[in-house]
């Protein structure tokens, strides 16, 4: 980093070889913690290259061990709940929110939460 060494005193250095193997080993355990993706976009089925990039996405999510899932996969139909209540509670309970508008459906669902 370009950073000028520092004198530690033997104590102070040991202190740090320490927290270095601490952070080594939590960074190690952090990467085996999947994320929840939720991924709305086109349809699977749409020709788009949106759409076939979604599909990719959630493969390629999957094959690292994370949860990657299509909000059309969790409507629950019959729940008496309307899909864009549900789709807000699904975006609730994700890590994290991946949109890929490029169809009209896709877009709109931008419009009903941010």
């Amino acid at each position: 980093m370009g950073l000028p060494a520092l004198s530690l005193e033997p104590e102070a250095r040991s202190l740090l070889e320490n927290i270095k193997q601490k952070v080594s080993i939590e960074i190690q355990k952090s990467k085996k913690i999947p994320v929840s993706v939720l991924l709305w976009g086109p349809a699977p089925d749409d020709p788009s290259e949106i759409a076939q990039l979604r599909v990719k996405l959630r493969s390629e999510l999957t094959a690292c061990g994370h949860l990657a899932q299509f909000s059309e996969e969790l409507i629950e139909t019959g729940s008496g709940v309307s899909i864009k209540t549900q789709q807000l509670i699904h975006a609730q309970q994700f890590d994290m929110v991946v949109s890929m508008p490029c169809t009209p459906g896709s877009i709109r669902i931008l419009t009903y939460f941010f």
